[in-house]
């Protein structure tokens, strides 16, 4: 299980990360296009030079953190669903620990396959080397991974609310 789990988690952050990198990119280009900016080819070359840099680039900075959010929209309702449940149990902040108790729980996972000490990039170089196949794959799984992440934050919030309504009644 935490072969396939580490494998899974790692690819989905390559492939969002290929996703960020390329968007950068395309989007620094289009704005060194449309503006007259002295030393453009310089400073176009540094800008994707950094955007491609997984190792520090402050682009990566960047983009670890929204992936980080982009989890947390993801398992939102996990850590939100035990809420209604325990309100009605106990009326003290128990329900309030144990909710950020499951919501910390689900990030166990990222941290400790992907961001604990870089282990992300011992699979990068591994995953750049994967054919053009399995690239468009994960970029079709990272993009409905980005998008069910959202529709799970709505619809999570919306249950816990709905929860909440049928337990007070």
């Amino acid at each position: 299980m935490k072969n396939r789990l580490e494998y899974l988690l790692n690819a989905l952050y390559y492939s969002e990360w290929k996703i960020w990198s390329d968007m950068t990119v395309k989007g620094t280009k289009t704005i060194f296009c449309l503006y007259d900016i002295p030393d453009a080819r310089q400073k176009l070359d540094r800008v994707i030079k950094d955007a491609r840099n997984y190792r520090n680039g402050g682009s990566f900075c960047i983009f670890e953190y929204l992936f980080i959010k982009m989890w947390g929209f993801f398992i939102f309702p996990v850590a939100l669903w035990p809420l209604p449940v325990l309100e009605i149990i106990t009326t003290s902040t128990i329900s309030s620990i144990g909710a950020l108790a499951c919501g910390g729980a689900c990030f166990v996972p990222l941290y400790r396959y992907v961001l604990n000490h870089d282990r992300y990039i011992r699979h990068f170089k591994r995953f750049e080397r994967r054919n053009k196949t399995w690239h468009i794959k994960w970029r079709i799984i990272a993009v409905v991974f980005w998008i069910s992440s959202y529709i799970t934050l709505f619809v999570g919030a919306k249950g816990v609310l709905y929860i909440d309504k049928l337990l007070r009644q």
